[in-house]
């Protein structure tokens, strides 16, 4: 529930594979949506009913993201760090009083279910002063957002970000703002709210860890159910070249992959000396165990100490008994005969799984910098390789590292393309506003037949977005990605209708 207050340690994308990503996406993304019954074969009907609008002049009179003139000199965390304070107290504050706190769990209900018209109007504007988004509406202005988290530190993924989980708070505020000004025909003013909720998103995907980055995609989606709304709305303006304007993508994965990228050396530096450490066969020994105790605490969290120990002592007996393959394997790869010899059978072990880890990584992290329609097939044929060595005794893993941070790339980068592909369909629907007040409020029966302005490509596919006349409805249909993984397809058809 939105006056759910918990803080817990920050998973990136190592321990969100093995914690499941594609239902921590699920789970973050849930509430952002509305309530939209898939049918039997997981298509989400949208159904829509829009007004004919002809494009704004100037043409970028709106923006969705405020321009370098509306932008303020300085970093915006200290102002974030004001802002947090003022949460613990509002939500203690709350806590106090049955019916605010009522007020409080009725947001989402408010964002997603309740038409503009009928939230109550007066509740909902004392709970978004309750929240005293002074601070906030002044970060989101900042020219800079700088959060310098401690990456090299070492236990990269006990890292607290409280102040990321709080920001779902602020994201719910400027969506709420914006769906009062809609009920009141405030257009403008929910555009700014619009604004401020997707430089947030922009702004805590800087964090440079990826569940920051899906917390930011879930801001994204409590902003676009409102923007699809305004859509709708008579009179609403045309917004197709604001959202021509946004970065694509607008929340990217850049800045997480390349802390993700080194996550397992951030989290355990010394595994960056295994290569050329020259430690005793006695230290060896206590860097391997000690390394297999840490895997087996993220791996095995809810098991008791006694079992956990249990475990790491099954893995180093198992690691040491393996040192003849690991050694083989190393000397396939190229390590020399003479280098190998020296070293002791526990870094013979560590060193092995470092290698198999750096292999099995970047066959993963190659198809992470292509487009989603580009990648998918090569991230599929990488899953596919490190499933057949699970099931292969001689190439398995080790020390089970391997394969950790892998398919919560790969579900992180589909949800990342889902929202850009709602992004692109949102200016297709634009698109159709211009060319419905330019040809009597009539549908084309193709997006080729407009012409005002270029339809954009479909991010998941590469291709144009399926459109076709339904009788008066017209159908975009927007492709979700593939059928086999943990996500599952979700496809979604927007059912638009022009208003009478």
């Amino acid at each position: 529930m939105f006056a759910d207050y918990v803080r817990y340690p920050a998973r990136a994308a190592l321990m969100a594979a093995m914690l499941g990503v594609g239902q921590f996406v699920q789970a973050a993304d849930a509430k952002a949506k509305p309530a939209v019954k898939p049918d039997a074969n997981g298509l989400e009907v949208v159904t829509l009913t829009i007004h004919p609008q002809k494009l704004p002049t100037p043409a970028l009179k709106y923006h969705l993201l405020p321009t370098f003139l509306q932008q303020t000199p300085g970093n915006a965390v200290p102002l974030y760090a004001k802002a947090f304070i003022g949460v613990g107290d509002t939500l203690r504050n709350l806590a106090r009083s049955d019916k605010p706190k009522s007020d409080c769990d009725l947001v989402d209900k408010w964002l997603l279910e309740t038409p503009p018209k009928d939230i109550p109007r007066d509740r909902a504007k004392n709970l978004v002063e309750a929240f005293g988004m002074y601070q906030v509406e002044k970060a989101v202005r900042r020219e800079r957002c700088d959060w310098d988290p401690p990456l090299r530190q070492g236990r990269m993924f006990e890292i607290l970000l409280p102040d990321v989980q709080e920001s779902r708070y602020f994201a719910s505020m400027f969506a709420l703002k914006a769906r009062l000004c809609i009920a009141e025909g405030r257009y403008a003013d929910a555009i700014e709210a619009l604004q401020g909720g997707y430089s947030l998103a922009r702004q805590f995907a800087g964090y440079r860890l990826l569940v920051a980055g899906l917390y930011a995609e879930a801001q994204v989606d409590r902003m676009n159910v409102q923007l699809l709304t305004l859509c709708q709305q008579p009179g609403a303006p045309n917004l197709y070249w604001s959202l021509t304007e946004l970065p694509h993508p607008l929340v990217g994965l850049e800045g997480c992959l390349a802390t993700e990228y080194d996550g397992l050396y951030l989290q355990w530096p010394e595994l960056q000396k295994v290569r050329h450490a020259a430690y005793a066969p006695q230290q060896w020994d206590l860097v391997l165990r000690r390394f297999v105790s840490e895997v087996v605490r993220y791996d095995h969290r809810q098991s008791s100490q006694q079992e956990q120990k249990a475990e790491a002592a099954k893995i180093v007996a198992r690691a040491l008994d393996n040192f003849a393959r690991a050694k083989a394997d190393l000397a396939a790869a190229g390590y020399a005969a003479n280098q190998l010899d020296t070293m002791p059978p526990a870094q013979i072990v560590m060193l092995h799984t470092v290698e198999r880890y750096d292999r099995q990584r970047d066959e993963w992290f190659k198809w992470m910098h292509l487009p989603y329609w580009e990648a998918e097939k090569g991230i599929e044929a990488a899953e596919r390789e490190i499933a057949g060595t699970r099931k292969h005794t001689q190439k398995e893993e080790i020390i089970p590292v391997g394969s950790w941070p892998m398919h919560a790339l790969r579900n992180a980068k589909l949800v990342f393309a889902r929202n850009e592909r709602e992004l692109a369909a949102f200016r297709c629907i634009e698109a159709l506003r211009l060319y419905l007040a330019d040809h009597d409020a009539k549908l084309p029966a193709s997006l080729d037949e407009i012409r005002e302005v270029p339809i954009p490509l479909n991010p998941m596919t590469g291709k144009p977005f399926p459109y076709h006349l339904k009788g008066a409805t017209a159908v975009l249909e927007a492709d979700g990605g593939p059928t086999s993984g943990p996500m599952g397809r979700r496809q979604t058809q927007y059912r638009i209708t022009v208003a009478k």
